[in-house]
């Protein structure tokens, strides 16, 4: 048994090394007591043997080097503690301002290499905002070098790993301190403070190998070089090995180095389950090409013990198990690290771990042990954990920005304050927390297959600006918070439930891959939702609601929303497209309540159906081309406040939204608008009920002033003579359909435009297109205005293209034909109207020349009428050859409509007569026909086209071949167009010029 006093700030402690609690002075707890035992045992130097270049353990007050003392301090000096620490600088209270110490210039010129070692202590309760001791090294008067500190704690500290190894020609040590904290703190009542002690500066050796061979053969190393004579010496802690010189090094037993590098054409392999210990802050090197190599000892390992470590891998290391014991670590390069098993850290405290080599692979666990704390890892390479990670420490800080894995087993916690932060992409399965405190913070990308478990504990999951979440697990954890901006949630599971956050809501939400996902409460997402895959969205038995405030988009081609009886809202404030791939989508309920923006659907692929109700709270419904349907047939399923449906499509078939109406009655609104200060509603007052499954579809647009495009079918707007009266209607159409398996419905219907679209036209009327005529209707009788900009048409049974137009003006009557047909020695002429307006009478005139006119006919008119009317006149007395008739139309006012004109031949024996010269001077002219009956008399008469006759001859015909006459005038004939009738019929046009 032996007994080690320690005289520490006034206070006796009696440390004993048995076993028996009675030997105890002090009842200290466990923790207490083995930061002590720390302190005595590593205030003794490992390498008290090594050569010392420099040394200064503050055992008087004079030759110690230059002090830079705060202006206002208590204590600023050498203190005595006693026993194994004895005499240390000790530095309490600098009143806020930094004081320092400076080490003499030390010549290190003559060394490859030194190792820097420094004892710092701090006392408890420092304050970790104002208060720190760190140390320095400026290395040939240049830059000055931070190689460790400490900061303010709530514990008890002692770090003789304040190590660094260097190279140069000049090194200077420097001191730091800042101590704000006044007064005593901890269970001692020590007084705050820190304090530096036992500064050394030694060398380090460099070995080379010299051929293959173990590592504990003095044949296998040399000082000099490669090919340089054998040292008969082994490394160890005040060595620095290089193997190169295509030498393999056996590492057949346990080594340790103060560094180890690996040359390109070296290697070095594990012949023995062995441990190599890197020591003294140095460096462990692998070149490229180069490899430390486990070769099948799956017992090696490699250790970093206390101090500060940089690895640089550009080769390949491979190991059984890491250990890194009270260090700081970097590791980095473009090559590759595996273990076959543990990757462990131990006793660490405010230390730093860096991985930035291209790839880590470790084959078991990678290890916080419980007996470290406060430690910042960070990951910015690829590092792959085929076990899990194990958090047993408190208060771990891993930030991740490379790509970080733990395949199997997940990440296992069992200290307290532990936290992940990933800025890149992190991998993992499951998550046990065995209640204990703990943050997940995601910046970038997350892939969790796994469940959550155990999470007792105040538990932090925060979806950062931007970042996605992948979850494949049942469980339903209620600590994630998904409410900052453009975050997205995945479910990526089979069978789900969607667990509500700790915000309440959704940023976006993703379901995808299979299975079915469950709501187990209303959903409020802020963003977009995405159902991928073959999976499904149930909204349960108890059929929850959905607000969303993005887009609605459905990737798959199967019906992937089970809408049950739930409700779904959208209100965004900006635009919103409901995207469906299999071309419908199908909501019970659906509420569109929009302060700003648009809910469209998407104009390739989507229709919408809705099974029970649609309420238009706020803002526009816009169907985009596409169909909308309400199978409500009620006309209470559709409200409205300030919202509408938006129709607006120029392409047939106009976007219709279509109500199944079934055999209901009374009025069915169709609440179209074109903005928020513009409802033009349509109105489907139904008086006799249809079919069961009567649906009804309607579609509305807005034109230009020239009212194009026409719907469907319609050609034009003209009248019949050409004339376009586009300026007496309204620059709307609309479009009506009713499907039936049986009766259709007759409706009291109301259309209603915008003021700009019916502009200046006056008492409105609203007219039907009849697609199966081809001509629009007269309007129907009983019309009326309930606006300005509206018509009420009462009793409608008939449906197809309608629009308003102006009632002094409208759209004018199109014969259903006119026709004028030559028969037994007459012509038949026949007409036959749909419908006429003041009609006064018709009027039918021929013509050869479309100058002069000869009116055939009378007819007297029916006035106003709906109803079809047949007319008809025969002209017995018609023109040989060819000639036209035309109608006129005369209303009651004498306004006068001309209707296109019909051809008729009148063929005879006279078809052959011929009259030259033609044109002719007017003197004279012949005529020339075939041989009539021998003896009769032909009568040849001579009228101008007013009809006036001219001159009169007649002839005898006594030949049977062509005859030929010549008229000569006494008088020369004036210019202009004659008419030649010879016999009763025959007739040709002369020019006279």
């Amino acid at each position: 048994m032996g007994i080690y006093c320690v005289e520490f700030f006034r206070i006796r402690i009696s440390i004993v090394d048995v076993k028996d609690s009675n030997y105890l002075n002090l009842n200290l707890n466990q923790q207490i007591m083995k930061r002590l035992a720390l302190i005595i045992l590593m205030s003794i130097p490992l390498w008290a043997n090594a050569q010392i270049i420099y040394n200064q353990e503050f055992n008087d007050e004079t030759g110690w080097g230059v002090l830079t003392e705060p202006s206002s301090y208590d204590y600023f000096y050498i203190k005595n503690f006693g026993g194994a620490l004895g005499k240390v600088f000790y530095v309490n209270d600098t009143n806020g301002e930094e004081g320092v110490w400076r080490s003499s210039v030390i010549d290190i010129s003559s060394y490859s290499e030194v190792a820097i070692s420094i004892g710092l202590l701090g006392v408890y309760y420092t304050d970790p905002n104002t208060d720190y001791i760190r140390s320095y090294y400026v290395l040939n008067s240049s830059d000055t070098v931070l190689f460790d500190e400490q900061v303010g704690q709530t514990d008890l500290q002692y770090n003789s790993a304040a190590s660094a190894i260097v190279s140069g020609s000049t090194l200077q040590i420097m001191i730091a301190v800042n101590d704000e904290s006044t007064g005593v703190g901890g269970p001692f009542n020590f007084a705050r403070s820190f304090g530096f002690d036992k500064i050394t500066v030694s060398p380090i050796t460099y070995l080379y190998s010299r051929n293959s061979g173990n590592w504990n053969n003095g044949n296998t190393w040399s000082y000099e070089s490669h090919s340089g004579v054998s040292c008969g010496c082994t490394p160890d802690e005040d060595t620095h090995v290089f193997v190169g010189g295509n030498d393999i090094v056996n590492l057949n037993t346990n080594a340790t180095s103060a560094g180890v590098t690996i040359e390109n054409t070296g290697r070095i392999n594990y012949t023995a389950n062995a441990q190599l210990n890197i020591v003294r802050s140095g460096v462990l090197e692998i070149e490229f090409g180069a490899e430390l190599n486990k070769n099948g000892k799956n017992g090696s390992s490699l250790r970093f013990s206390d101090y500060s470590y940089h690895v640089e891998i550009d080769g390949a290391l491979s190991v059984g198990t890491i250990t890194v014991d009270a260090a700081d670590l970097t590791i980095e390069g473009t090559g590759t690290l595996t273990t076959n098993g543990n990757f462990t850290f131990n006793n660490l405290s405010s230390n730093n771990i860096l991985f930035a080599s291209a790839g880590v692979a470790i084959g078991g666990e990678l290890i916080f042990s419980s007996s470290s704390s406060d430690v910042d890892f960070n990951i910015n390479t690829q590092l792959a954990i085929s076990n899990r990670l194990r958090l047993d420490a408190e208060d771990v800080v891993i930030y991740n920005s490379g790509l970080l894995q733990s395949i199997n087993n997940g990440i296992y916690v069992s200290g307290s304050g532990n936290s992940i932060t990933n800025a890149s992409t992190f991998n993992f399965s499951t998550l046990n927390l065995n209640n204990q405190d703990f943050a997940l913070n995601n910046l970038d990308e997350i892939s969790q297959t796994g469940n959550f478990s155990n999470m007792g504990g105040a538990v932090s999951l925060i979806n950062g600006d931007g970042a996605a979440w992948s979850y494949g697990g049942a469980s339903t954890p209620s600590q994630f918070d998904l409410s900052a901006t453009g975050n997205t949630f995945t479910y990526n599971g089979t069978d789900q439930s969607v667990f509500t956050p700790a915000n309440g809501s959704y940023e976006n939400l993703t379901i995808q891959n299979t299975g079915t996902k469950t709501l187990l409460a209303p959903l409020d997402i802020n963003g977009n939702f995405n159902i991928n895959g073959t999976t499904n969205l149930d909204v349960s038995a108890n059929n929850y609601s959905i607000n969303l405030g993005g887009n609605w988009t459905v990737s798959s081609v199967l019906d992937r929303f089970i809408e049950r009886s739930g409700s779904i809202t959208f209100d965004g404030t900006a635009d919103q497209t409901i995207i469906v791939a299999k071309g419908n989508e199908t909501f019970y309920d659906l509420v569109v309540n929009k302060a700003s923006g648009r809910l469209l659907l998407d104009g390739a692929t989507t229709n919408l159906i809705i099974g029970n109700s649609l309420s238009l709270e706020n803002g526009e419904l816009n169907s985009n081309g596409r169909d909308i349907t309400l199978n409500n047939g009620s006309h209470s399923a559709l409200s409205r406040t300030n919202g509408y449906i938006k129709s607006e499509s120029t392409i047939f078939p106009y976007s219709p939204f279509n109500w199944v109406v079934g055999s209901g009655t009374g009025n069915f609104v169709f609440p179209f608008g074109k903005s928020d200060s513009e409802y033009i509603p349509f109105s489907f007052n139904i008086s006799v009920p249809g079919a069961v499954d009567t649906q009804v579809s309607v579609a509305t647009y807005g034109t230009g002033s020239d009212n194009n495009p026409y719907p469907n079918g319609v050609s034009n707007l003209n009248s019949s003579d050409g004339v376009n009266n586009s300026s007496n209607v309204a620059d709307r159409f609309w479009q009506i359909d009713v499907a039936s398996s049986g009766a259709t419905p007759t409706a009291d219907i109301v259309f209603t435009a915008t003021a700009g679209e019916v502009g200046s036209l006056s008492g409105l009327k609203a007219q039907r297109y009849n697609d199966s005529g081809g001509y629009w209707d007269q309007p129907l009788g009983g019309q009326s205005n309930p606006t300005p900009y509206s018509v009420m048409v009462p009793n409608v049974t008939h449906f197809s293209p309608w629009t308003l137009v102006d009632s002094n003006s409208p759209l004018p009557v199109e014969l259903v034909y006119f026709n004028a047909e030559l028969e037994r020695g007459g012509v038949n002429i026949e007409w036959k109207t749909a419908s006429e307006i003041n009609n006064d009478k018709f009027i039918v005139e021929k013509t050869i020349d479309f100058k002069n006119y000869v009116e055939v006919g009378i007819e007297k008119g029916n006035g106003t009428s709906e109803q079809e009317h047949n007319y008809r006149i025969v002209d017995s007395k018609p023109f040989t050859g060819e000639s036209f008739y035309r109608l006129k139309q005369v209303d009651f006012d004498g306004t006068i409509t001309i209707y296109k004109p019909v051809r008729v031949k009148n063929l005879n024996s006279f078809d052959e007569l011929r009259v030259f010269p033609n044109p002719n001077d007017g003197d004279s002219f012949t005529i020339e026909m075939p041989a009539n009956n021998r003896g009769e008399e032909v009568k040849i008469q001579i009228f101008t086209l007013a009809g006036k006759l001219v001159e009169g001859r007649s002839l005898v015909s006594n030949s049977d071949e062509l005859i030929q006459y010549t008229i000569d005038f006494k008088d020369t004939l004036s210019q202009g167009v004659y008419m030649i009738k010879v016999g009763s019929y025959a007739m040709q046009k002369m020019v006279v010029h």
